[in-house]
């Protein structure tokens, strides 16, 4: 279903003005990002709160809230056909640059994804989301997926304090 058509369903004013502020508001939750790119340009970062699997979150109204990259798709190019999910090309989850994803079948996008690192069938980033270099800052989990060594450490020295004040 269309970005256009949730926000008539949900008697949502859909008139040009406020369509406008809708990108408007979106474009302020993004930046350039220094250390990713995809064939020459640079991905456009989701600053907004991520969900638990690493994709920004766009609310489009109080009780409706997307992807952001299925967001920033509808908004600049159009619906996604049905049957498909749309792909980061760039591999970087928080990415919202049309230029950086296609529409795929499930099995194209599961094929292409965190598990192909080894395989060589994906391009290892320069750095993680937060900006540590890899590949000095890079491990690789059990699950064949890398993780930025810093991040693991901050995250785990959290956890722990976390524990401490609960004991």
């Amino acid at each position: 279903m269309s970005l256009l058509c949730e926000l008539e369903k949900r008697s949502i004013d859909t008139s040009k003005a406020n369509f406008i502020w809708f990108i408007i508001s979106f474009i302020s939750k993004c930046k350039i990002s220094d250390c990713h790119s995809f064939e020459g340009t640079p991905c456009l970062e989701w600053k907004g709160t991520p969900n638990n699997s690493g994709y920004g979150r766009f609310c489009l109204t109080r009780n409706y809230i997307m992807r952001a990259h299925r967001a920033s798709w509808e908004f600049f190019v159009g619906s996604i056909p049905d049957g498909l999910v749309l792909d980061h090309l760039c591999r970087n989850e928080i990415c919202v640059n049309v230029l950086h994803l296609e529409p795929v079948t499930i099995g194209t996008n599961t094929r292409r994804g965190k598990h192909c690192w080894k395989s060589g069938l994906r391009k290892i980033p320069d750095c993680c989301t937060h900006g540590h270099k890899y590949p000095e800052n890079l491990y690789w989990t059990s699950r064949h997926t890398i993780e930025c060594r810093v991040c693991k450490n901050i995250s785990t020295k959290k956890s722990r304090k976390r524990i401490k004040l609960l004991c």
